[in-house]
């Protein structure tokens, strides 16, 4: 759930006080202005995607948020493994070619 702001940070907040593995799944999405929206932060040990001091509300900085909580969504999605790749790994020692020169 990616949390934007100070009320949906109250119920954020309030779900992790419920069920403490709520916390792995939350996602700040900005620092707003609000000294009170830092400090349930730091309780809840999120730190915030974004650093941008927000004053505005209406879910801005969650919109802003989006595109990089996609990207990465999208690297841990799409991204070959090692395994995959054909890379070696560290226990397979690397095979290389002697170069004629």
């Amino acid at each position: 759930m990616v949390i934007d702001g100070f009320i949906s940070t109250i119920a954020a907040l309030l779900a992790t006080e419920i069920c403490s593995a709520a916390r792995d799944y939350l996602i700040a999405a900005h620092d707003s202005f609000e000294i009170e929206h830092r400090l349930m932060l730091d309780w809840m040990e999120r730190a915030p995607l974004l650093k941008l001091d927000l004053h505005q509300g209406e879910g801005t900085g969650e919109a802003m948020a989006m595109q990089p909580i996609n990207d990465a969504a999208g690297v841990l999605d799409e991204m070959a493994t090692f395994a995959e790749a054909g890379v070696a790994g560290k226990d397979e020692p690397v095979q290389t070619q002697a170069r004629n020169t």
